[in-house]
């Protein structure tokens, strides 16, 4: 196990080679620290499955750099996916999508696939780094609270993890708002810094459904 800054000269390559090898690197991002690997990786993916002790039902959404490294991972941006893009990232939204086949299956066990641009500088150096994407879940035991700093993240991961990369304390301490997009159709799966009422104000003018009927 190995702690760096994610400031530090020495973070990329060794991110790198963790990354390469399959191994697991903790990192800081806008919302709360993550545990990540390559998206493209299934035994990797695995590893982090079992280091949280995360159940296989959930899906593994993956940090992207840009909208030219999400273009391996999906089929298609949807409309209203599209708008939420131009308004909250990069930021705390990772939206659903319909995914490209040949991912690995433990990335995602459905017809679609989350992601998520950071607005995390540090980390943004890094994904273009390794690629241009990371698959990443929050760096806790399943079921306990995220972690905010670099220690938190240590105490629940340990051994499990090769390389950890110490971003100082997180802006906050809610893991990112997940929302899945089809058609005109529109649903929280998880609400996190971004709010019910902010998803619709970005929206306003647009029709859709979301839960309660079309607004």
């Amino acid at each position: 196990m190995q702690i760096i800054s994610i400031t530090d000269p020495a973070a990329l390559p060794a991110a790198q080679a963790v990354i390469q090898a399959g191994g697991l690197v903790v990192i800081p991002t806008d919302t709360v620290y993550g545990v990540s690997c390559s998206p493209l990786n299934e035994a990797a993916i695995e590893r982090m499955y079992e280091a949280k002790g995360r159940s296989r039902e959930k899906a593994i959404q993956v940090l992207v750099a840009g909208w030219d490294a999400a273009a391996p991972f999906i089929r298609e941006v949807t409309p209203l996916a599209g708008l939420l893009a131009d308004r909250f990232w990069p930021g705390a939204l990772t939206l659903t999508l319909p995914k490209r086949a040949g991912l690995p299956p433990n990335l995602s066990q459905y017809d679609t696939v989350g992601l998520r641009m950071p607005a995390h500088a540090p980390l943004v150096t890094l994904l273009w780094a390794v690629g241009g994407a990371l698959a990443a879940t929050s760096a806790n035991l399943s079921g306990a609270a995220s972690p905010t700093n670099v220690q938190m993240a240590i105490e629940a991961l340990g051994d499990a993890v090769q390389l950890y990369l110490d971003g100082g304390e997180t802006p906050g301490s809610l893991s990112s708002t997940v929302v899945e997009s089809h058609g005109d159709t529109l649903r929280i799966l998880r609400e996190g810094p971004i709010s019910e009422a902010q998803l619709r104000e970005a929206l306003a003018g647009r029709a859709f459904y979301m839960d309660s009927g079309i607004k």
